[in-house]
Order: C-alpha cells, then structure tokens, then sequence
C-alpha cells in the first residue's frame, strides 16, 4: 500500500514476514514480525492519533492437531506503534480487510473484515459468522452478511467470498458488495 502523507512524503506498507513501513528510496522505518501479515489499509481511523493509521490482518497459523489459529486485525499509527488488536472467530484463518467510510466523514474511519469464520477451514467446523465493521478504537460498529438464494444456501455459506466498497447510491457513504465463487 502506497500512502501519501499531508506533508508530501509518501510511505510504502507491506505484509511479508510481518508488516513493514518503508520510504520510497527503500529505508525501512519499522517493521513489526507477523505471522502472515495480509490485506494493509491505511486510513485515518483515529483523528486523535494523527492523519493516517494503518491497519492490517495477521491470518491464523496452522495448530498442533489440525485447523488454524484465528486471524487478529491489528491497528499501528504512523510511527509503528501498536494501538489495538482484535482477535476474530475461530474458523478465521483466511480473514481479510477494506477500508470504509460506512459514516459518511468523507475518508475511511473505519474497516470491513470478512472471511471471519464458517469457511470450512477449521476443526471442528466454525459457525458462519458476519463480517464485521470495526471503528478506529477497536469497536464493532455493525455487522453484515452475504445474503444467498434459498436453493445455493447450504453450499455457498461455507465458501470464501470477496468484498469491494464503492459509494453506489451516491450519499457520501460506502456500501459493500460482495461476491463469491457462484456469484
């Protein structure tokens, strides 16, 4: 992720073997170990920490015995330190993120993490559980699911499904689309 800072500078933030902070000539600012870091979202989630934060999910290691860990959203300011982390269900080893405007402040405040769990990639299988809206103060402000039609109920409720965010009717607030493997 390539953010642009209000005094011009740029930062480029990026998941591999943790989560790293680099300027464009390639210094690295700060770099914290993660398991798998995925899906980074810079955002200004919190106005009272400065004008960007990132967040980013850690997904679910494999365990001893089977099935994975759950995934943990985390939130790090600019400097890298550490405000918050969440952990997800059980089941959310392939948990990923978006940023979101779901208030209508004009930037995203908040984050959409889906693939939380129910995926079929747990033992024992973890119920299906709704995406969920997190605040920049680590606070789930709404939950959402895909709907499916009665007759792909059963079978499409276990599988991955993907999230994009796009103002569709216009009012200054995002909305999420979801699809998945049927639709």
């Amino acid at each position: 992720y390539a953010a642009q800072l209000p005094d011009g500078s740029w930062r480029l933030l990026f998941g591999n073997g943790g989560l790293h902070c680099l300027r464009p000539d390639g210094h690295e600012l700060w770099h914290h170990p993660l398991a798998e870091a995925q899906h980074v979202v810079a955002g200004r989630f919190r106005p009272d920490l400065g004008p960007l934060q990132f967040m980013v999910i850690d997904r679910g290691q494999p365990q001893a015995g089977g099935g994975r860990a759950p995934a943990t959203l985390y939130l790090y300011d600019l400097d890298g330190a550490e405000v918050w982390r969440r952990e997800q269900p059980q089941g959310s080893c392939f948990a990923a993120c978006v940023a979101l405007d779901w208030s209508g402040y004009g930037e995203a405040r908040e984050v959409l993490v889906y693939n939380r769990g129910g995926t079929g990639e747990s033992v024992p299988p973890a119920p299906v559980q709704p995406a969920a809206i997190y605040d920049g103060w680590g606070n789930v402000v709404d939950t959402v699911c895909p709907a499916y039609p009665a007759e792909r109920a059963e079978r499409d409720r276990t599988a991955q499904y993907y999230a994009v965010r796009a103002d569709v009717w216009g009012d200054r607030r995002d909305e999420v689309i979801f699809s998945g493997p049927r639709g």
